[in-house]
């Protein structure tokens, strides 16, 4: 098993509540989303790999396995998916994050697994696994303090040797752990997968 643990500290900016943004719904040619059998269909998410349920809202965020379709919520009561992740989200901040500084094209942005810890009421870190020409963890602050949920883009974590991650989970002191399922080679010199470590303030290191 191999580990990663990077020299980064990041700090996750509070910002007052601001006037709700419009979320746009997710396109869909499909027509067979009509309510059946006592069950609702939600058309359009594309390749929906994780699901996290948005504590005390209706709002279910989603990840997209397929290029573009990035991050999205559910309004579980209206049962309309929504796009979160959009040009207005991707803005670049002066903070940079080693080999990782540029917010992801929402034209292309693919996720998989997902991780959302909270930061103070109402408030969550989101952690996303990224896939594409830059396999990463992808970073957001999520404020669910108003109507819909607003997201800001906050960094990412490149992962070694563009290794690509399959889930992630985040920890209070900020330690983030990601797997890679496949693609390895062990130190027994077997093929598989490992899980790699994250965590801010320390040094690089594998072991």
């Amino acid at each position: 098993m191999k580990a990663l643990v990077a020299v980064l500290v990041f700090a996750w900016l509070v910002a007052p509540v601001q006037a709700a943004p419009k979320l746009q719904p997710i396109p869909s040619s499909n027509k067979s989303c009509a309510p059946a059998g006592g069950l609702s269909f939600i058309c359009g998410p594309q390749r929906a790999e994780d699901a996290i349920l948005i504590p005390d809202t209706r709002w279910l965020l989603i990840s997209g396995m397929t290029p573009g379709s990035g991050l999205g919520v559910i309004d579980t009561n209206a049962k309309i998916a929504y796009t979160l992740y959009t040009a207005k989200t991707a803005k670049a901040l002066d903070r940079h994050y080693p080999g990782c500084s540029v917010p992801p094209d929402p034209a292309s942005f693919a996720t998989h697994g997902l991780s959302l810890r909270a930061a103070a009421p109402g408030r969550y870190r989101l952690y996303a696994v990224s896939h594409g020409a830059q396999e990463s963890i992808q970073m957001f602050a999520l404020d669910a303090r108003g109507d819909v949920p607003a997201l800001t883009w906050k960094g990412c974590i490149a992962m070694p040797d563009n290794h690509p991650a399959n889930g992630v989970v985040s920890f209070a002191d900020g330690t983030i752990l990601a797997t890679v399922l496949s693609g390895l080679t062990l130190d027994d010199g077997k093929k598989g997968g490992a899980v790699f470590a994250w965590s801010p303030g320390l040094r690089c290191s594998t072991g």
